[in-house]
C-alpha cells in the first residue's frame, strides 16, 4: 500500500471540516465535538500508517552510516547515525538527520546467512526496505543479500513511498563490502527517480560489523595404502581441515584423483560425482577412499578442497602423489605332508621342496602380475605353546617339521613378507592322539 502524503490528507480533512461546519453551524457545541472526533481519528490513522512495527531498533542492527544520491540526497542506514546515544532523540546532525526531537528506531541488518532485513530512511522518499517481498522486477528473484565469503551484494531493496510512475525498486548488483574492514563500496540503481545510490564518498560511507566467514584451509595431505592382503588396491586419502573462525567445522569436501599431474583435466575420480556427492552438507570425514580401479606399480595424483558449515570453500590443495605397490601382496597358505599325531613330528608345507613338499602352496607375485614361488621370501610361523621344532627347522623355515604337545584342534599361523608387504593366514589343524606302540612277544 502506498503511503498517502500527509499534506494531501490534511487538505482533505480541512475540506471535510468546512462541509460539516456548514451543516452544524447552528450548533457550535456539536461542531466542536465533531472536530475533536475527526482529529482523534486522524491521529489513530497516522499511527497505524507509520511502519513502527516493521522498523528494527537501530542498536541491534549491524549496518550504519549514510549513502548518497544526487536525486534524493542522504539515505541513513541506522537511527544511530542521528541518535548516537540511542535515547530516541535526534541529535540534529549530521546532514540528512531530522532536527532535534523524537526519532524512530530503525536500521539495516545482515544476517548470518547474508540476507538483509530492516529499513533505511531518506528525508525525501521515506522508508527503504531491504527485505521486500516479490515479485521482483527482474533477475535476481530475491531481496538484498550478501555473499558471506566475498562480500558481493545482489538482489533488491524497495522504497515504500513509491509512486508517480516509479515502482520503488533499487538493484544492488554493483555493490560490495570489504571483508577486511566492513566498508561498503559501489553504486545501486533506483531508476530515474533515485538514480545512482553511492555507498561511499570522500566524506561519508556505509559500513557493517558483520562477522565475515573466514575461508577454511586444508593441509597435511597423506596416503595410507594399508595392506592389500584381502581387498584390491584401496588407498585411503586423508587431510586436515583448519578454520580461523572459532566453532566452524568441515561440512563437505571434494577430492579429485588422476593418473597424471593435470588432475583438473578430466580426473579419473571425483568425490562430488555424481552430483552432489561429498560436496553436499554432512560430509565431515577427513579421509576418502576413491572408487576407482587402481593399477599396480602406477603413480597417481590427487588434490582436495574443503568447505565449512557456513558454505565457505577453501582453494584446492596442491597436487599430492603416491605410487601403488609394484605387484600384489603375498598369498600365504600351507598344508601338511605327514600324519598329524600328538608327540610326533608333523611336516608343514608352504613351498615346493624336493623330497619334502610336492608343490608351492603359498603364492607370491612378480611385477608382471604373474604368480611365482614364495621361496626365498621371509617366513614366520606361529604354533601352540610347547611346540618343538626339528633340529633342521625353525619358526622362520619355509617348511618346518614340528612336534605338537597337545591333541585336538590347534591353530597354526603363517606370515610371508616380500618387498611390498606382508600377509598372514591362520588354519586349524586337528592333532590326533598317537596310537599306542606295541610289539609281539613269543608265548
Amino acid at each position: 500500500m502506498a503511503i498517502i502524503p500527509v499534506a494531501v490528507r490534511g487538505i482533505a480533512a480541512i475540506q471535510q471540516a468546512v462541509v460539516y461546519r456548514k451543516l452544524f453551524m447552528f450548533n457550535k457545541k456539536q461542531f466542536l465535538i465533531f472536530i475533536c472526533c475527526l482529529l482523534s481519528a486522524g491521529l489513530i490513522f497516522l499511527a497505524w500508517l507509520w511502519p513502527a512495527t516493521e522498523v528494527k531498533a537501530g542498536s541491534s542492527q549491524n549496518v550504519t552510516g549514510f549513502a548518497w544520491s544526487e536525486n534524493i540526497g542522504w539515505v541513513s542506514m541506522n537511527s544511530l547515525n542521528c541518535d548516537a546515544n540511542n535515547d530516541g532523540l535526534s541529535d540534529g546532525s549530521p546532514a540528512g538527520c531530522p532536527p532535534s526531537g523524537a526519532i524512530s528506531n530503525y536500521g539495516v541488518n545482515i544476517g548470518i546467512d547474508g540476507n538483509f532485513t530492516g529499513f533505511a530512511w531518506s528525508e525525501n522518499i521515506g522508508w527503504i526496505q531491504f527485505d521486500p517481498v516479490g515479485p521482483y522486477p527482474a533477475s535476481p528473484n530475491y531481496s538484498a543479500q550478501m555473499d558471506t565469503v566475498t562480500g558481493a551484494l545482489s538482489g533488491w531493496a524497495r522504497a515504500l513511498s513509491y509512486g508517480g510512475g516509479w515502482d520503488g525498486w533499487i538493484k544492488l548488483s554493483n555493490v560490495s563490502i570489504n571483508t577486511a574492514n566492513g566498508n561498503f563500496a559501489g553504486f545501486a540503481w533506483g531508476s530515474d527517480v533515485m538514480g545512482w545510490l553511492s555507498f561511499a564518498g570522500s566524506n561519508y560511507n556505509t559500513r557493517t560489523t558483520f562477522g565475515f566467514n573466514a575461508i577454511p584451509a586444508v593441509g597435511n595431505l597423506a596416503v595410507n595404502q594399508g595392506d592389500y592382503c584381502v581387498y584390491p588396491l584401496h588407498p585411503i586419502l586423508s587431510w586436515v581441515f583448519s578454520d580461523a573462525d572459532s566453532g566452524d567445522y568441515q561440512d563437505s569436501y571434494n577430492v579429485q584423483i588422476d593418473d597424471d599431474s593435470n588432475v583438473a583435466d578430466a580426473p579419473l575420480g571425483d568425490s562430488c560425482l555424481p552430483s552432489p556427492g561429498t560436496c553436499s552438507a554432512g560430509h565431515g570425514a577427513s579421509s576418502y577412499t576413491p572408487l576407482i580401479s587402481f593399477a599396480y606399480n602406477a603413480t597417481y595424483y590427487w588434490r582436495v578442497k574443503v568447505a565449512d558449515n557456513r558454505g565457505a570453500w577453501s582453494a584446492f590443495s596442491g597436487n599430492n602423489s603416491f605410487t601403488t605397490p609394484s605387484h600384489a601382496f603375498p598369498n600365504p597358505d600351507f598344508t601338511t605332508a605327514s600324519k598329524t599325531n600328538k608327540g610326533e613330528f608333523i611336516q608343514f608345507c608352504a613351498t615346493a621342496q624336493v623330497g619334502v613338499c610336492n608343490s608351492d602352496v603359498s603364492l607370491c607375485y612378480n611385477t608382471a602380475g604373474q604368480t611365482i614361488s614364495c621361496s626365498g621370501k621371509t617366513f614366520l610361523w606361529a604354533f601352540p605353546l610347547g611346540a618343538q621344532f626339528s633340529t633342521t627347522t625353525s619358526p622362520t623355515s619355509e617348511n618346518p617339521k614340528v612336534k605338537i604337545a597337545s591333541a585336538g584342534p590347534q591353530t597354526i599361523s603363517l606370515t610371508i613378507t616380500d618387498e611390498v608387504g606382508a600377509c598372514s593366514v591362520s588354519k586349524t589343524v586337528n592333532v590326533s592322539q598317537a596310537l599306542p606302540k606295541w610289539r609281539e612277544t613269543p608265548p
